[in-house]
């Protein structure tokens, strides 16, 4: 992981930390897989290069505020 960048592994460590410390991961035995990790860097990493920029989810959230959150397959409140 580099300033303002984020990839595979770095997304991998912050889900084991995450699943590690989270109450709720912890009551339901939650296990974030490689799979998952891989699906989510795909479908926020718009130019490809393997590595998510602020730029990148920055303009998700945003997209996703602006259209909502069922346009984009993603569970809002």
């Amino acid at each position: 992981m580099t300033k303002g960048k984020i990839d595979f592994a770095g997304l991998r460590t912050l889900c084991d930390e995450f699943q590690e410390e989270d109450e709720y991961c912890l009551k339901h035995g939650v296990k974030i897989s490689d799979d998952m990790i891989r699906a989510f860097l795909d479908a926020m990493d718009l130019d490809g290069n393997g590595v998510l920029d602020a730029e990148e989810v920055i303009g998700i959230l945003k997209r996703k505020k602006d259209i909502g959150s069922g346009s984009l397959g993603l569970k809002g409140k």
